[in-house]
C-alpha cells in the first residue's frame, strides 16, 4: 500500500473513529469521548 493510499485509510478510519466519540459527547462524565477502531 503506497503512501497516499495508507493517508486515505488513516483518514477514513479516523473520521469513523470520532463520529463513535460523539455519539457519547457529555454522557462520560469527567471521562472524554473516545472511539476506537479495532
Amino acid at each position: 500500500m503506497g503512501g497516499a493510499e495508507q493517508a486515505a485509510l488513516d483518514r477514513r478510519f479516523m473520521a469513523a473513529a470520532i463520529r463513535l466519540s460523539r455519539r457519547n459527547a457529555c454522557r462520560t462524565a469527567t471521562n472524554p469521548s473516545v472511539g476506537t477502531i479495532i
